[in-house]
């Protein structure tokens, strides 16, 4: 067996690994996840609220000409990010996981 034809067997073995197993145990992951209070959808007032206070931070701060010209910065809104946060190394885990699929199928031979 070539080296090439090991790569695409391995390829292959861990492909079907992705989407019997990984895929499903990643969607059960992120249902759990968004049932979480921080990310539930009941919780769009503390997120508008979250929003409305970092504009009237930001908008408080560019009144100030020298806040500008130094040390600007935007604010953010909290929720959001603390969400993201909790998420983004599940995004990141599943789009690593698309791309080996992506591979797999580019190598599939034409038959």
């Amino acid at each position: 067996m070539s080296c090439v034809e090991a790569f695409i067997g391995n390829l292959r073995d861990e492909a079907e690994k992705i989407v019997h197993e990984t895929f499903p145990r990643k969607v059960v992951e992120l249902d759990r996840l968004l049932q979480k209070p921080h990310l539930s959808l009941k919780n769009l007032s503390g997120v508008r609220k979250c929003s409305a206070e970092s504009i009237s931070e930001f908008s408080a701060a560019s009144t100030n000409k020298k806040t500008l010209e130094g040390d600007a910065r935007i604010g953010i809104n909290k929720v959001v990010s603390e969400g993201m946060d909790s998420v983004r190394v599940e995004i990141t885990t599943l789009m690593q996981a698309c791309n080996t699929l992506r591979l797999w199928v580019s190598k599939i031979p034409n038959s």
